[in-house]
């Protein structure tokens, strides 16, 4: 799931790219042009830009959920929903090519804020009560926090942006396990005479 989201991100990036006329950003491969890997030396000669995921943590507002109905006899563990935090840095040689680059991927995800397909599958709404599709967030970090995330990359800083993919729900590969449940309850009243 989480690297489906990635490819989703990465597809939603190369589309933004490649539908802009009046501007040749060059990225014409998706695979090739669109890294994920971190933004540093190593990335390749032919990455253009880099969706690096750095961080996932858990998602606060779905974390305590109870075990969730299947059916009237079943319960199932509730999915782990993760909020996953990218930094995408243009690897262009001109830095007013890699600005323009930026603005089109803010102006891409500005107008286009959700995921609704990963693998080709729209996501359905999981077991969990989630949303059937995952919100794409800017993230604004300060330029110390940029400068940490740079520093612990062990490369020096490049004009970036940090996006996050809210909520990625993960399924537990636990079997539902068996617990009979009120599905109906009937009231009964009598009158009394005094």
């Amino acid at each position: 799931m989480v690297r489906d989201a990635s490819l989703a991100l990465r597809q939603l990036l190369f589309d933004a790219a490649k539908s802009v006329s009046d501007v040749d950003f060059g990225i014409d491969n998706q695979a090739t042009h669109i890294s994920l890997n971190t933004p540093n030396d190593d990335v390749g000669d032919d990455a253009l830009l880099s969706v690096y995921l750095y961080h996932i943590g858990p998602d606060a507002s779905l974390r305590n959920q109870p075990q969730l109905p299947v059916g009237t006899t079943g319960l199932i563990k509730p999915p782990l929903a993760l909020r996953l935090s990218y930094l995408i840095t243009p690897l262009l040689g001109s830095e007013a090519l890699s600005q323009m680059l930026l603005g089109r991927v803010m102006q891409s995800l500005h107008d286009q804020p959700l995921i609704t397909l990963l693998g080709g599958q729209p996501l359905g709404d999981s077991l969990g009560g989630g949303s059937p599709a995952i919100r794409i967030w800017m993230e604004p970090l300060a330029l110390e926090e940029l400068t940490r995330i740079w520093h612990a990359l062990g490369t020096d800083y490049r004009l970036s942006l940090a996006y996050q993919l809210r909520v990625v729900l993960i399924d537990s590969a636990l079997p539902q396990r068996a617990a009979d449940r009120v599905v109906a309850s009937h009231l009964s009243l009598e009158t009394k005479e005094a």
